[in-house]
């Protein structure tokens, strides 16, 4: 008794090749086409958006401080100053990643958080403020 484990072009098993591939091309495009469901709590979304995208500009700000430190082109004082405004980016972030775990718990409304969000607004900006005049534009990386 004969087994032929491969495929022969001959005997038609390229035909089952093409169906398979068909069949994957069409339940990828099915999936593809599948409406991406809302988020439960649109706020929370944004919010945690928020935090993910302001996370990544200060690890973008921090490593540029930290480089011109390493190189020697922030004195003490400079760098003082930097962890400032640093700090209170920091902070104001995890003043905010609570005020949303309570939030997710029931414990704290939607508004307290939407203050302590206008806070963390306001740091990122003094942060990217000071970035932008302390760092030369040539040296500059682009920010979110």
């Amino acid at each position: 008794m004969e087994r032929n484990c491969g495929l022969r072009i001959a005997d038609g098993g390229f035909k089952g090749v093409i169906a398979i591939a068909i069949i994957w091309m069409l339940a990828f495009s099915w999936g593809c086409a599948m409406p991406v469901k809302a988020p439960d709590d649109p706020f929370a979304y944004g919010v945690y958006r928020f935090l993910s995208t302001s996370t990544t500009s200060y690890k973008c700000i921090n490593g540029t401080f930290t480089e011109f430190r390493s190189a020697g082109l922030i004195s003490d004082a400079g760098w003082a100053e930097y962890e400032k405004v640093g700090n209170k980016f920091v902070d104001e972030h995890q003043a905010l990643s609570r005020a949303m775990a309570e939030y997710k718990r029931g414990e704290k409304p939607q508004s307290a958080v939407e203050l302590v969000q206008k806070a963390l607004q306001k740091a990122l900006a003094e942060l990217k403020e000071y970035y932008l005049n302390k760092i030369p534009k040539e040296q500059q990386k682009p920010l979110f």
